[in-house]
């Protein structure tokens, strides 16, 4: 919300198919790429919207793995699995699905996957939602593994780039939620600066180990371009 705000400030227009090389969407703003491809026909519809985070449903992941490996107690998944899941195709039923070039409702494979990347990529954690049961809001409790540096060439319709590090984040910010669900609780992060690990709640600011913060439950992950540091 607080980089939406600040890009609005100095928007020179309000219209968002409007391209924008303003500094908040230089540093901030990313495109992500869909395609639909029509199951009979084979034609694809393309289209492209803006984005300032890419949300992970680790929940789901969870139970995938935990229904591949019943035996596993803990189960853990990780970000590049849950990006994988998130570029990977997924089938859509003619309920869902209209084909422009076949006029008629049809099954197709929908795709989405990463057309520009930004200078600082937001990572978010799926973290709240609502009880089927109770109807009330809840938190999704445990760990996803994170790594310190995260390629993203995979996820990207770059794919084929010979330019090898061109997609390669480090992490730089770890937010973590503590509380039951959205509307309470307390937020207090850890920031790297030079390689030294701080953690920052509300006045209190305290050295840190690497270890300690990649134990965390995050809530939100924050990668900085690698190549932007050799400028």
């Amino acid at each position: 919300m607080i980089v939406d705000k600040l890009h609005e400030a100095v928007a020179k227009t309000t219209d968002k198919k409007a391209h924008c090389s303003c500094f908040f969407h230089r540093v901030f703003f990313g495109r992500l790429n869909s395609e639909i491809s029509c199951d009979n026909c084979h034609a694809i519809s393309r289209t492209e919207e803006e984005y300032t985070s890419i949300s992970l449903d680790f929940q789901k992941q969870k139970k995938r793995k935990k229904k591949a490996m019943p035996d596993q107690k803990i189960i853990i998944p990780n970000v590049d699995e849950c990006l994988r899941v998130y570029t990977a195709p997924e089938p859509l039923s003619p309920d869902a699905y209209t084909c422009q070039s076949c006029n008629v409702p049809r099954s197709a494979s929908k795709r989405m996957r990463v057309r520009k990347l930004p200078a600082i990529l937001c990572i978010h954690v799926k973290r709240f939602g609502m009880n089927p049961n109770s109807f009330q809001p809840e938190k999704y409790a445990g760990r996803i593994d994170f790594p310190l540096a995260l390629d993203m060439t995979p996820y990207t319709t770059d794919t084929n780039s010979k330019d090898q590090g061109k997609f390669v984040y480090d992490l730089d910010c770890v937010v973590v939620h503590q509380g039951e669900h959205a509307h309470n609780g307390h937020y207090f992060a850890y920031c790297r600066q030079d390689n030294r690990w701080f953690r920052f709640d509300d006045e209190i600011v305290s050295a840190t180990t690497t270890e300690d913060v990649m134990r965390q439950e995050a809530y939100l992950l924050f990668y900085s371009l690698r190549t932007i540091r050799s400028i």
